[in-house]
């Protein structure tokens, strides 16, 4: 019995005016404001719409209790006023889903059943054979959360696909590259040759500046040669 009762304490009933409950249903109110904050356990709210509807027909997934300055201003009702501490209401929370019931459950139906004893005044905890009966799963899921979870699934995709991508963009790049490297390998080796080739320029000339400086020496000795104080007597 006592995990029985333990498992319950994540649902509730809670009254709300049916104009409210309205905006919430289409949107236009993101968070249902109250006086006190909720036990930490709440995950869902079972809204009870009262009079003239005076029915249970739409169940909300909630977060925690949020102070003033928690809440985004992002044309939310109410979410504005609450932040500049216009509101009588100490907390907010957050709508995160909402289910409509394929078959609201009517105030006389819910005595009889004996799901509430009464209209809520504050909250109550849903009793188990009414979550057995009313499973979420097979109610209208209106404003579910994972539609804005989407776009963050589809980046991750693009991440997954990224390493591939740029291994093609590198190719690309590598071969734009190419040429300009071939031109400055063959540069270098045209380098290269002339410096081979200069040196060898030089040897020639060296090789044949003796030559000349052999020759011009013979000739200086042939006259020298001439004018011996022999030849000068005979």
């Amino acid at each position: 019995m006592t995990k029985a009762k333990a498992s319950n304490r994540e649902d509730i009933f809670m009254s709300i005016k049916p104009e409210h409950m309205h905006n919430i249903s289409t949107g236009a109110k993101n968070h249902e404001y109250r006086r006190y904050l909720l036990p930490s356990s709440v995950r869902r709210i079972w809204f009870y719409t009262t009079a003239p509807e005076s029915r249970i027909a739409h169940v909300a997934r909630v977060s925690h209790g949020k102070v003033p300055g928690e809440v985004p201003e992002n044309g939310g009702i109410g979410n504005e006023d609450f932040n500049a501490g216009k509101k009588v209401s100490k907390y907010g929370y957050e709508i995160l889903d909402l289910w409509r019931l394929k078959e609201p459950i009517r105030l006389k139906m819910a005595l009889s059943q004996g799901y509430l004893n009464g209209a809520p005044q504050k909250y109550c905890w849903v009793p188990p054979k009414l979550l057995e009966r009313c499973r979420l799963d097979e109610q209208d899921h209106i404003i579910p959360k994972v539609l804005e979870e989407r776009p963050v699934e589809s980046t991750k995709n693009d991440d997954l696909e990224e390493p591939e991508a740029r291994s093609i963009k590198r190719r690309k790049e590598d071969d734009l590259k190419a040429p300009e490297v071939h031109h400055v390998e063959s540069t270098k080796k045209d380098d290269l040759a002339k410096l081979e080739e200069h040196p060898i320029e030089k040897t020639k000339k060296d090789l044949n500046e003796p030559k000349k400086t052999s020759s011009s020496t013979g000739k200086k000795r042939k006259i020298s040669e001439f004018f011996t104080p022999s030849n000068a007597t005979k």
